[in-house]
């Protein structure tokens, strides 16, 4: 799902480039280049917290973590 979404905000982004001045694509680009460097931040921070509160020898060990996914 998360692919067909970027997918889509890139072919638009390209359509866009087509009918406006540089200067103002630049926004959209870099707003794509931005939310998708947060999703990807998210993304390994919440593999990493899974990955911890699962290890039942890591000070973050939750018991029922594996149980609410």
């Amino acid at each position: 799902m998360i692919e067909d979404i970027k997918k889509t905000l890139w072919a638009t982004a390209d359509k866009l480039r087509a009918n406006m001045d540089a200067a103002e694509y630049k926004h959209l680009v870099l707003g794509l280049i931005f939310l998708n460097s947060i999703f990807n931040t998210f993304t390994a921070r919440r593999a990493e917290l899974k990955r911890r509160f699962a290890d039942p020898s890591d000070a973050c060990f939750l018991p029922n973590a594996t149980e609410n996914q």
